[in-house]
């Protein structure tokens, strides 16, 4: 019975170490913003990215009119911030951006949308947009 108990110990601990592989390491919990829109005039795009050790990975993809600016990593390695460049004259669509390292490698599919043209589209700050606040004493 003894034998038995220490058998199955020792395999649910095997178990355990042999589930953590490599690959199991990173994740990709989060991307913000989780899309954007092509043709602004300011063409670089901050993406944060939040995930398990997730700043130990190289940021690649390809995709015309997308490029890579720079890859600012954190104290916290769960957090990455790639800089792009989308160049105005960018078409709408959808890339995989990969995450990897010389192992290891995981991927997030990333969209780009087109921009609504209208400029009565976009509406600027007014007054409809502010709350008074009345506090009685």
């Amino acid at each position: 019975m003894v034998f038995l108990k220490r058998f199955f110990l020792l395999a649910f601990v095997a178990a355990m170490f042999s589930s953590t592989g490599q690959a199991d390491e990173y994740s990709i919990d989060r991307l913000e913003p989780p899309f954007w829109w092509q043709g602004f005039k300011n063409t670089e795009l901050q993406l944060m990215v939040h995930g398990a050790a997730i700043s130990d990975l190289t940021p690649s993809f390809e995709y015309p009119g997308v490029s890579i600016k720079r890859v600012e990593r954190t104290d916290n390695p769960n957090y990455l911030f790639v800089y792009l460049d989308i160049a105005v004259s960018t078409k709408a669509g959808s890339f995989e951006i990969t995450f990897s390292n010389d192992t290891d490698m995981i991927s997030h599919r990333y969209t780009l949308l087109e921009k609504n043209p209208d400029p009565a589209h976009t509406k600027g700050y007014s007054n409809a947009d502010a709350v008074y606040l009345i506090t009685p004493s």
